[in-house]
């Protein structure tokens, strides 16, 4: 780049800024004016329109006037959301160019890409393209060279001529270089190097090739994204959500996207992705949400965590974890979908009184004729619909004639009563047949849980498995396992309502749900398409979760799957320790260098995370992540260390900046600048891989005694640490 080019960024640059500046005040004025409109229209709407509703004409101008509310209000929302990422872009206009020579008709298109749109509103020439644009993908996937992307007419190929990367920061270049010099790892590497905040954060200046072609893949079916703990998988999830959501924007919106997250700390931790992308921010809800939707509302359950703690805590051969696992397995789901792909329907009489509109073995015939090709779930739906309207037409076709033996079996009523008393005939005729449907069929959901389960324990084993349920559930609160279990046999009878609304559900941790789980999220969200993110290395509580890639892919026939094996958040020697504790040869990381991991052993974890504290170890880190196996170890740990770090051992509150301490099963996909992993009563490997690669910079084991044997077996790669050695 000679200085003629390097001028013409700066001056462009400027060009540009002055446009924006334009634009915003532009827009600012268009906000204040809406909401003058949207007061003046509340004001007029209460001084012209009656207070009372009289008739039909009343009706229509009150929907009127609402009506031009609503559009008012829709075109203040937009204005708005436009001011919002035109201000964004004047802090920030772009953050990449490439020159692209198409095939087609030999036009040079100076591509400049950033977080929005803008473009002169009368010529509709671009100045910024949104990275989310079909020409915008070769910034991220292709080199100078030959270079190709898929634009609404088709394959658009041609070459690109030049790639350009910049660093502008509140309208300030600060760097700018051509992607191919020797500045691009450097410049990379130096944005890892940055200390990490409490929140997640966008990464559209830095996706890289496998990310890109992730977040834009477009192939109908669920998508399963597996990765390497920093490899992004949460980034790319929720940019493929803004990416979704950008090119479907005429049939869907924000509240048709939602995300499943494990606890409110993580909610609270990606928050700020989808705003700081230019749109609405998607909902995120709990499984245990879920959970609390499909059971009865006066049924009470313990939730997740806790259940966490007690499989962390358990003995190998304790009853109810024994149960935890056998609940959990993929043959007791498959148990379960045998049973009721087997499953013979008996079906009531259809009629009323002497009228006999269905026999009952016309009626079983015809559910179990269907069930040949439907699931049961299907037919089950199918047989209500059906009693419901076979009964619902008689009585409309025979109305008249109901009504007069009404009359005459009941003098007592009044006549505008006989109105109420046929209705009242319809339904409860109506509710009776379904009734008869589930005591002819035990459809029961606690009793047919329970004989579901002692029928697997007796042919799969799992003693005392069964007796040890039928005890619990005598409880008012009841096992998060058996929550679960109940939920999915009362959704395959479809004692729930669907949400029927989301389009795309995206799964985080999604090796930390069990089988049964996954097919109850395909039954509460029939209409979604699912992105699902795994790492199954991170799977840390067992018969809670998946342990394997083909576990995880078995459970959606039909999906396609992607690998980010690259990692990106731990330095080089924080990866190669994390890699062999896991059992892998290496990670595949980005080659940033930084210290060895330190062990520190043979003293109190509390007294050594406090010389930690005490000394200039920590000195440079904004976050710092003490991480304990369980919760109550972390408030023991927080209570003896006295040191000046938040205790965070609940799941719904937000992230905390700075340091704090906290359980292993709430630092999952949080990151921190220095991790002290209290690593004292923590044997399974994938739960010191799990604490590992919450490290970006710096990492301390901490151990109250021995060093295990399998951290000696790579004494390569860590150093010992004396507390003495602290300061």
């Amino acid at each position: 780049m000679n200085e003629l080019e390097r001028r013409a960024e700066y001056e462009y640059l400027e060009e540009v800024r002055e446009l924006l500046k334009t634009r915003v005040a532009q827009l600012e004025r268009q906000v204040s004016g809406h909401e003058s409109d949207i007061e003046e229209s509340g004001y007029k709407m209460w001084d012209e329109i009656t207070h009372v509703i009289r008739d039909f004409d009343d009706v229509a101008a009150l929907t009127l006037y609402d009506a031009d509310i609503a559009r008012q209000d829709d075109n203040y929302r937009n204005a708005l959301l436009e001011l919002r990422n035109m201000l964004s872009l004047y802090r920030i206009p772009y953050f990449g160019r490439l020159d692209f020579v198409s095939d087609r008709d030999g036009f040079l298109e100076k591509v400049y890409v950033g977080a929005h749109s803008f473009f002169d509103r009368e010529t509709f020439e671009p100045y910024v393209y949104d990275w989310r644009t079909p020409i915008a993908s070769m910034y991220y996937d292709c080199s100078v060279g030959p270079a190709a992307f898929k634009s609404p007419d088709g394959v658009e190929r041609g070459k690109v001529t030049l790639k350009r990367r910049y660093k502008i920061r509140d309208g300030k270049m600060q760097l700018l270089y051509d992607a191919d010099s020797s500045l691009h790892d450097d410049v990379l590497g130096e944005a890892l190097s940055e200390n990490t905040q409490a929140k997640l954060k966008v990464i559209i200046e830095s996706i890289q090739q496998e990310q890109n072609r992730a977040i834009r893949d477009e192939a109908a079916g669920d998508f399963v994204i597996f990765g390497a703990a920093g490899s992004g998988k949460t980034s790319v999830g929720l940019h493929r959500f803004a990416y979704l959501l950008y090119r479907n924007r005429e049939r869907l919106k924000a509240q048709n996207f939602e995300i499943l997250s494990r606890n409110g700390i993580f909610a609270s931790y990606i928050a700020d992705i989808l705003p700081e992308l230019g749109e609405e921010d998607a909902h995120c809800t709990l499984f245990d949400d879920i959970i609390a939707a499909v059971l009865p509302k006066e049924q009470r359950f313990e939730e997740y965590y806790p259940q966490a703690e007690y499989v962390l805590s358990a003995a190998p051969d304790d009853l109810r974890m024994r149960g935890i696992q056998v609940k959990g397995s993929t043959e007791f789901l498959q148990y379960i979908s045998a049973y009721f792909r087997d499953f013979v329907f008996r079906m009531p009489e259809i009629g009323y009184e002497d009228t006999v509109l269905c026999t009952a073995e016309d009626f079983a015939r015809r559910c179990n004729d269907m069930k040949r090709e439907r699931p049961f779930d299907v037919v089950l739906s199918h047989a209500r619909e059906f009693a419901r309207t076979i009964l619902e037409d008689y009585f409309d076709l025979h109305k008249d004639e109901i009504i007069r033996d009404i009359f005459h079996s009941d003098s007592e009523l009044f006549e505008e009563e006989y109105e109420e008393e046929f209705i009242r005939r319809r339904r409860d005729t109506v509710q009776n047949v379904l009734r008869q449907i589930d005591e002819v069929n035990g459809l029961s959901v606690r009793p047919l849980y329970l004989h579901i389960l002692a029928g697997y324990c007796r042919d799969h084993g799992g003693q005392g498995v069964a007796e040890d349920t039928r005890e619990a559930l005598q409880q008012t609160v009841i096992r998060y396992e058996d929550a679960v279990c109940l939920s999915y046999i009362g959704a395959l009878l479809g004692k729930f309502r669907p949400n029927l609304l989301v389009r795309q559900l995206l799964i985080d941790e999604a090796q930390d749900y069990h089988a049964l789980q996954h097919a109850l999220l395909k039954l509460y969200y029939p209409y979604a398409t699912f992105t699902i993110l795994a790492d199954p290395r991170q799977s840390v509580f067992p018969g809670l979760g998946l342990r394997t890639r083909e576990e995880l892919l078995a459970l959606y026939p039909g999906c396609h799957s992607t690998s980010l094996d690259r990692s990106y958040r731990s330095t080089a020697p924080i990866c190669a320790l994390a890699a062999r504790l896991a059992g892998s040869a290496v990670i595949d990381s980005f080659d940033r260098d930084g210290m060895l991991p330190q062990v520190l052993s043979g003293r109190p974890a509390a007294e050594q995370v406090r010389a930690l504290f005490a000394g200039d170890a920590l000195r440079d880190c904004q976050t710092i992540g003490v991480i304990t196996s369980t919760a109550a170890r972390a408030r023991a740990l927080h209570a003896a260390a006295g040191i000046d770090a938040a205790l965070t051992d609940d799941p719904d509150q937000a992230l905390q900046s700075g340091a704090v301490v906290l359980p292993a099963a709430l630092s999952k996909g949080l990151e921190f600048d220095a991790v002290i992993a209290d690593c004292s009563d923590i044997r399974d490997p994938h739960m010191l891989y799990l604490l590992c690669t919450r490290a970006l910079h710096r990492l301390y084991l901490v151990f109250d005694g021995e060093i295990p044997q399998e951290l000696r077996d790579c004494g390569e790669l860590w150093e010992s640490m004396e507390t003495g050695d602290i300061s």
